[in-house]
């Protein structure tokens, strides 16, 4: 217990003497502050803080706008590039479609008797043969249908074939080979 009695003074003394610095601290800082120091230091430095953070950001955003335009520029010529090739491999498509016509024959998609196009190559391992066999049977069936709702014929598009679908049954996927063989034949009858 006297322990304690003589370890408050000390403890006390301690506070004392840590308040007391605190206030001189306190005293000194708002001694400064209407001396002006403070202010006229502040205010010159935020202004021209801002000014430089304004400049950089200004700098930042141009940057940006110029590597924006370098990019789409890139594109540009890169979608250019893209159009040139495909050109290219369309034109030497056409030429082996017209050099083989002579050998190949199409196989007509016959429907009630009637030849709706023909099929020239293969898809997925079903032979031209097949595949006419197949669509043939396919828009017969539908046709055929006392509840034929033509709002449910629809075109599927994907990257290498377009499908003719009713509700979700495929009645006939044409190729980019396909609409080459038909656009190459159209394209010779009217020469």
């Amino acid at each position: 217990m006297e322990m304690k009695k003589s370890k408050r003074p000390v403890l006390l003394l301690v506070l004392i003497l840590f308040a007391v610095n605190v206030q001189a601290q306190l005293d000194q800082a708002i001694k400064n502050i209407f001396a002006g120091d403070t202010i006229a230091i502040q205010k010159p430095l935020k202004h021209d803080s801002d000014s430089i953070r304004l400049a950089v950001l200004q700098r930042t955003l141009e940057e940006a706008r110029l590597n924006e335009a370098n990019m789409r520029m890139e594109m540009e010529q890169m979608k250019l590039e893209t159009v040139a090739a495909d050109s290219v491999k369309l034109a030497m498509q056409r030429q082996r479609i017209d050099s083989l016509r002579h050998i190949t024959k199409g196989v007509p998609v016959i429907v009630e008797g009637d030849t709706l196009f023909q099929f020239y190559t293969k898809r997925g391992g079903h032979t031209p043969q097949q595949r006419a066999k197949t669509t043939g049977a396919a828009i017969e069936e539908v046709g055929k249908r006392f509840n034929l709702n033509p709002d449910s014929v629809y075109i599927d598009y994907s990257e290498m074939v377009a499908d003719l679908m009713y509700d979700n049954k495929v009645l006939l996927s044409v190729t980019h080979q396909d609409a080459m063989w038909r656009v190459c034949r159209a394209i010779r009858w009217r020469r």
